[in-house]
């Protein structure tokens, strides 16, 4: 069957793309990315307490023999979690670790989006070229280009992931009155100077390394979600349109499609999600786990498969700030492209 017209862009041409639209598609992703990340920042930081609170009382951290998550007592669940964390460090302790994430969000959509778009206009010539496969070369193709801008877009704003990760679980406080445990003792700040601190500690103690913990798992899981992510919701918006005869889809039917996109590869890549977070959470450390394959092991031997999926319910619902940002890809680059 012959690929759908509508899926073919009017220029197969990577150098016109470049010139006259891949800043501006840079731009709408770059928008997109900030918006929906600080939106949703108090679920992650949520979703990140309880994937990684095991991990934190697990090791020690930095010069500090305990780290401040030690002190606390175990997050039951993502309402707890939310209860407690407005409780012990105040409202605006749900945007904690936020800015390196919004810089990485900002930098890593830019990235992903028009790298994207661009990769895909490379292969456009094998999906124009292969009328009876076009639909399967589409797919492919979409795939291909999602997975390589995923790709790079992790290695250059790792180290600001590693941040934000290693910020959000910071339990402490400096705040009067703020943090007070049962117990009673007032636990300050891991990293009081935010991300100055965390880039310090690491490059001391781990150099370089440090701040590419996990890089590796990360990476072949970022391609794979990317992939899914991206791919996955251009394919299927694209054959919708096909499907239904439209040139243009609606918010609610493309919100719909990233939505259940989004989810689902957000559930089938969340296992490595938390093995390159628990790797993270060992720069520094004492002791800590020898590989990925080492911490896969470990989580099965401590915690069963459900250690692997810690904190998926606000991802899940996560899921749904991540179909925003597709969408309003979408909704940028129209803005971007009328400039």
């Amino acid at each position: 069957m012959p690929i759908p017209p509508v899926l073919l862009a009017p220029s197969a041409s990577p150098s016109h793309l470049k010139g006259q639209y891949l800043h501006r598609d840079a731009l709408a992703g770059a928008i997109a990315g900030m918006v929906t990340k600080t939106a949703m920042a108090p679920i992650e930081r949520v979703k990140l307490l309880l994937q990684l609170q095991n991990t934190a009382k697990k090791f020690s951290s930095f010069s500090d023999p305990v780290s401040t998550l030690t002190h606390t007592t175990k997050y039951t669940s993502a309402s707890n979690a939310f209860i407690r964390v407005f409780r012990e460090q105040g409202f605006l302790a749900f945007w904690r670790g936020n800015f390196p994430n919004v810089l990485r969000q900002a930098g890593s959509s830019a990235t992903n989006f028009a790298l994207k778009d661009y990769f895909r206009e490379i292969f456009m010539p094998l999906i124009s070229n292969n009328d009876l496969k076009g639909q399967k070369w589409y797919f492919l193709g979409s795939v291909l280009a999602g997975g390589l801008a995923g790709g790079a877009a992790t290695t250059m704003f790792y180290p600001l992931e590693y941040a934000r990760t290693r910020l959000a679980m910071d339990a402490g406080t400096q705040l009067p009155g703020a943090g007070v445990k049962p117990c009673g003792v007032k636990h300050p700040r891991e990293f009081p100077n935010g991300i100055r601190d965390v880039v310090r500690k690491a490059i001391e103690t781990d150099g370089v390394r440090g701040l590419y913990r996990g890089f590796g798992i990360a990476l072949g899981g970022n391609v794979l979600f990317r992939a899914l992510h991206m791919g996955g919701y251009d394919f299927v918006k694209n054959e919708v349109i096909y499907l239904n005869g439209n040139g243009n889809l609606g918010f609610k039917e493309r919100y719909t499609i990233a939505s259940v996109v989004s989810i689902s590869a957000g559930t089938i890549c969340y296992p490595i999600d938390s093995i390159r977070r628990r790797l993270m959470m060992q720069t520094g450390k004492v002791q800590g786990y020898s590989s990925s394959l080492g911490a896969c092991r470990s989580i099965m031997a401590s915690e069963g498969v459900r250690g692997f999926y810690r904190g998926l319910g606000p991802n899940v619902i996560r899921g749904f700030g991540s179909a925003l940002l597709l969408v309003g890809y979408d909704e940028f680059k129209e803005i971007t492209r009328k400039l």
